[in-house]
């Protein structure tokens, strides 16, 4: 028997729902470009670019990372959150609502291209990024969205086995956010660190969907007044909050590159200097016999994978001064691992994922947050924001579903990572805390605020 559907009430006239609210309402503007946020993962959503429950959440971490500080124990910070924000079983006090001021323009960020000179003369398909990737080290950021060529490596007019991602550019929305008076300071904190250092869609911790608004943005870039406008917007963030909440927050370190920039030169300026850090010629890995040709890693992480699986290429001899560790999996996991020589007998690709609490987990968000910190609409400066986290409990090293090794929190830091000959950690015990050293070298121009 069918069912009868029950028509709604009249609303009544007159009702106010948001009455004793306050309403906060703000332009956005979305100033690096945006992927995914869709229902499928690393893809723009074809109906709904940026949809209210998707700001909600960003909102919810920025205030666990900012007034969540002033909760002592989980529990608490869990009480306060859900009295705000609700939960599937209470209604949230904030409504957030969203409209399109400019949809942007949906393009490609890369597209695979045949280059007949490839492969000593055989040609073959080669990744072209968008122009404005180009010659940067942005397409470091972007490698999740790039696709993966044709299976057919010979055939000219092979599609390729995944097209690399569409991104959008140039989007603006107006932002409304309605709350109790009592909120107040909870909803613009966390908006407030959300829109200068968060964003929308995906990889968005490395700069991806940054955003610029003018109501929340610092007036002046130079280090002195980023300080005190830092210290003025989040005063409830104490410096010395305790190491062990088990959730990230705000100012922890932060630090800033020269000002000026537009804001893809300033991501670029962030990007660069993780990137040579991490697989740099001197710094990660050896120089190589050409430019695309790269030197081994100095990172222990490869051979600690080759020496687990038995498998190692020919030409890569033990390093004499090898030493078992995953010091790497502090930057945010997995990490995938991926062997040029494979067909020479290094190993397939083989993943490295947290341990927390006893059970190797699916991801861990990285510490630190790489992107434009916008003054104004054409202005930034580089950021690298390192959040106050829990580190892991160790790391399982995996290839597909099969757990290889369990390591120790004594593989993933110590003096022993730090001072072996080469080692990108250069005497610190902590990658992050070695990153954060090497931005902080003069030649890399970055400078602390907090």
């Amino acid at each position: 028997m069918p069912r009868s559907i029950v028509k709604c009430p009249e609303r009544p006239q007159g009702a106010n729902p948001w009455k004793d609210y306050e309403t906060l309402t703000c332009t956005v503007e979305v100033v690096t470009p945006l992927f995914g946020g869709g229902v499928e993962a690393g893809r723009p959503d074809p109906v709904t670019l940026i949809r209210p429950s998707s700001i909600r959440g960003h909102l919810r971490f920025w205030w666990r990372a900012t007034r969540g500080a002033a909760c002592n124990s989980a529990e608490g910070l869990r009480r306060r959150e859900i009295l705000i924000w609700g939960s599937t079983d209470q209604q949230s006090r904030v409504f957030v609502a969203v409209e399109l001021v400019k949809p942007g323009k949906r393009v490609p960020c890369a597209k695979y291209s045949w280059n007949p000179r490839a492969r000593g003369g055989k040609g073959g398909h080669q990744l072209r990024w968008e122009d404005r990737f180009r010659g940067t080290a942005l397409p470091y950021a972007l490698f999740p969205f790039q696709g993966k060529p044709p299976k057919d490596k010979d055939k000219q007019s092979a599609p390729p086995e995944e097209e690399p991602a569409d991104m959008v550019v140039g989007l603006s929305f107006r932002l409304t956010l309605r709350y109790p008076p009592e909120c107040r300071d909870d909803v613009r904190r966390a908006a407030g660190a959300w829109l200068n250092f968060g964003g929308v869609g995906a990889r968005t911790r490395r700069g991806c969907g940054s955003l610029y608004c003018a109501d929340f943005a610092p007036r002046e870039s130079d280090p002195q007044s980023l300080k005190k406008w830092l210290r003025t917007t989040f005063p409830d963030v104490p410096a010395a909050a305790s190491q062990s909440n088990p959730w990230p927050m705000l100012l922890e370190t932060i630090l800033v590159g020269k000002p000026g920039r537009d804001p893809l030169a300033a991501w670029n300026a962030a990007m660069d200097v993780l990137q040579r850090f991490r697989q740099g010629p001197g710094v990660g890995r050896n120089p190589g016999r050409s430019p695309n040709r790269p030197g081994r890693s100095r990172w222990p992480e490869p051979e600690t994978i080759r020496k687990t699986t038995l498998a190692r290429a020919p030409i890569h001899s033990a390093f004499k001064h090898h030493l078992d560790g995953v010091p790497r999996v502090l930057f945010g996991a997995p990490i995938v691992f991926h062997f040029k020589d494979e067909r020479s007998g290094d190993p397939p690709d083989t993943e490295v994922y947290p341990v927390v609490n006893g059970e190797a987990a699916q991801r861990m968000g990285s510490p630190l947050i790489l992107k434009p910190w916008v003054i104004s609409p054409n202005a930034a400066v580089p950021l690298i924001l390192r959040l106050r986290t829990p580190p892991p409990d160790g790391a399982e090293l995996r290839q597909g579903d099969k757990s290889l090794r369990r390591f120790g929190p004594g593989e993933i830091a110590g003096s022993h990572l730090a001072n072996y000959s080469g080692s990108p950690m250069d005497g610190h015990d902590n990658a992050v805390d070695a990153f954060i050293a090497f931005a902080k070298k003069p030649e890399n121009g970055f400078e602390e605020v907090l």
